[in-house]
């Protein structure tokens, strides 16, 4: 496994916050949130 990070970001459920534009999102986890670089 050469390559691959062990880094874990923990999400908390529940979570939002106000984007720049004034839009309530709510916490979750996407490639750009989580630094994802490949799919298995």
């Amino acid at each position: 496994m050469s390559g691959l990070s062990d880094a874990v970001r923990v999400i908390e459920p529940g979570k939002t916050y106000v984007g720049k534009q004034g839009f309530t999102y709510g916490a979750g986890a996407s490639k750009e949130a989580v630094g994802a670089n490949r799919s298995v």
